[in-house]
């Protein structure tokens, strides 16, 4: 890692992390959630800024990269919550239908 970024991102860990989270908590409303996007931006971080060197505003970079993780993780339990739906739903309506069945037999 370049050693600016290296020093780059152990600042803004020391300096910005709470305000960071306490931002990503507010959105999210979950502080698992809110810590495990900003690890995940700092990974980010580590890579991109090796590459590229530090940003202008590190600590908006993270913020923005931390958002963007919390968007992502959102949409993908939404995606998996809405396929699982139709697989519970569809033997349901089966045995309902079978109860209909049955009940108009009795």
């Amino acid at each position: 890692m370049l050693e600016g970024a290296s020093d780059t991102l152990e600042q803004v860990f020391r300096e910005e992390y709470g305000r960071i989270v306490a931002t990503l908590i507010r959105h999210s409303g979950s502080f698992d959630l809110a810590e495990e996007a900003l690890h995940e931006a700092f990974l980010a971080a580590a890579a991109s800024w090796e590459r590229d060197g530090p940003p202008r505003n590190p600590g908006a970079w993270l913020t923005t990269v931390a958002q963007r993780k919390l968007l992502d993780a959102y949409r993908r339990d939404k995606t998996r919550a809405a396929s699982t739906i139709p697989m519970l739903a569809a033997p349901a309506s089966r045995y309902v239908r079978l109860a209909a069945a049955v009940a108009r037999a009795s």
